[in-house]
């Protein structure tokens, strides 16, 4: 049974050490970056509908539909002169307009205009730092449904893997939803009650907006915040147990949702090139402290607190780039932090049922939790020094 029991724990530990290696070897000066598009509509009383789309507009038009430009593909931004800028403009233009679709009673409506940025704001938005990756300024598009339309529907691209949408319409009615590769939205009933034979979405606005950020906080840790599950990762590691972990994820928590909604709503102001490498800064430290102590002491949770105020001030930037629903803010930011934690507990569930077997064993520390804290360490450095020399 001992045999048995070490075997298992020898697997667990080599587990272990090929998901760190898996993480090390994702691009984590990106962890941040935004996999999604955007799209806040309005429709007018006259049936025209206005589309502001925001999204990688420099990576869109080199060809990476939902990336973010790497620092050769910035270069190359950086080099293309005007006339090149306009070329390439010209040819995204045309295939948004093919490609975009908006719906006049389930027909196809005809896109009017496109408008990208003008090319001194696509030059800048192009040369931002992987480590500040955000949506770039929109572009705009105009559509107009027939006379009299009833229903409004909008699919974007399918290059785009994820497109966030809210629609408001001249009453002030609103919806929103997330649509994935190449999907139609649910018909949007216009300037009335739906009426018999004609789908309107019963979900208000505020739940579908709140279902849809808290879709997006659990997905920004798990699998997407890899910075972010290693440092839970990190406090789970020094003593795996009820009450150490309830005291940190405690002190996590509060303390990056005060940050979280401070940062949103512009109360207190950050940058990511000093935030993102301060967050892998403090992998470093918690994974360090777990190699030194075994047990956790007075002073670690509000340690922990003052890495939780940082690890908020990143989401509060994801938050800021993504753009909260009209009139619905509250409830997706409440969402979008609820999301996050219940990503959080999901990767403490992961990690006791890989490795909660062998707890209590005494040799839990000394082949798991020391090894994995010192791989999670390295990865952490090597981030710090990946994210200050891409703002360099």
């Amino acid at each position: 049974m001992m045999r048995w029991a070490q075997l298992w724990g020898r697997a667990g530990a080599l587990l272990c050490a090929a998901a760190f290696g898996m993480l090390a070897a994702a691009p984590a000066a990106m962890a941040h970056n935004q996999t999604y598009a955007v799209a806040q509509i309005d429709v007018a009383e006259d049936r025209t509908v206005r589309i502001a789309l925001s999204f990688h507009v420099a990576a869109f038009l080199m060809g990476e539909a939902q990336g973010h430009l790497g620092a050769e593909a910035r270069a190359d931004w950086a080099d293309a002169t005007d006339a090149d800028l306009a070329d390439i403009v010209a040819a995204g233009s045309a295939y948004l307009r093919e490609h975009l679709e908006v719906y006049s009673d389930g027909d196809p409506a005809p896109i009017e205009a496109v408008a990208f940025p003008d090319l001194t704001t696509l030059r800048a938005d192009g040369l931002v730092p992987e480590a500040e990756a955000r949506p770039s300024a929109p572009v705009t598009i105009q559509a107009r449904l027939g006379p009299g339309a009833s229903t409004f529907a909008f699919a974007a691209p399918p290059e785009f893997a994820e497109t966030l949408m809210s629609v408001e319409d001249w009453r002030g009615a609103r919806i929103a939803q997330s649509l994935s590769s190449g999907q139609r939205s649910h018909p949007f009933v216009l300037g009335r009650e739906a009426g018999r034979g004609e789908v309107l979405v019963a979900v208000p606005a505020w739940a579908a907006a709140a279902a849809q950020f808290g879709w997006l906080g659990f997905v920004h840790i798990l699998p997407r915040g890899l910075d972010h599950i290693l440092f839970v990762l990190a406090l789970f590691l020094l003593a795996p147990s009820w009450r150490p972990l309830a005291f940190q994820v405690t002190a996590f928590t509060l303390a990056h949702s005060v940050t979280l909604a401070l940062g949103v709503l512009g109360i207190v102001e950050a940058p990511a090139l000093i935030v993102e490498p301060l967050i892998a800064l403090s992998i470093v430290a918690m994974a360090l402290d777990n190699v030194r102590g075994g047990r956790l002491q007075p002073w670690r949770p509000a340690v922990v607190f003052g890495f939780g105020l940082l690890h908020g001030l990143g989401f509060a930037n994801v938050l800021k780039g993504l753009g909260l629903p009209r009139g619905e803010e509250a409830a997706a930011l409440v969402s979008f932090n609820v999301g996050v934690e219940l990503g959080q507990l999901s990767v403490l569930a992961l990690a006791f049922l890989a490795v909660g077997w062998f707890i209590r064993r005494e040799w839990f520390r000394a082949r798991i939790a020391v090894p994995a804290s010192l791989a999670i360490a390295g990865i952490g450095a090597w981030w710090t020094i990946e994210r200050v020399a891409a703002n360099l």
